[in-house]
């Protein structure tokens, strides 16, 4: 029965997270159409911002698919910040 409950727990919180993912990607989506008209350049200003990110904050773990946020969650060395970090770069 424990383990039904941890289950559907983690179902629900997977779900919102991908809910949460799916709604930043669209905003950011529609707040670039709104403000920039060709595709090209709005492109350029989301790769602009990733790029920009990564150069103040010195940090390059965020990029690519980041298995290793996975290993440090189960391994509880995470830090709070990882997930979203990477939720925003993802999506911008």
């Amino acid at each position: 029965m424990k383990l039904l409950v941890v289950l559907v727990c983690s179902g629900v919180l997977f779900g919102l997270v991908t809910l949460l993912f799916a709604k930043t990607t669209k905003l950011f989506k529609e707040i670039y159409q709104a403000r920039v008209q060709n595709y090209k350049l709005r492109a350029f200003i989301g790769t602009a911002i990733v790029v920009l990110f990564i150069i103040v904050f010195s940090d390059k773990k965020y990029e690519g698919i980041s298995l290793w946020i996975t290993d440090n969650a189960f391994n509880g060395t995470s830090e709070w910040r990882d997930p979203v970090l990477k939720l925003f770069l993802t999506s911008a």
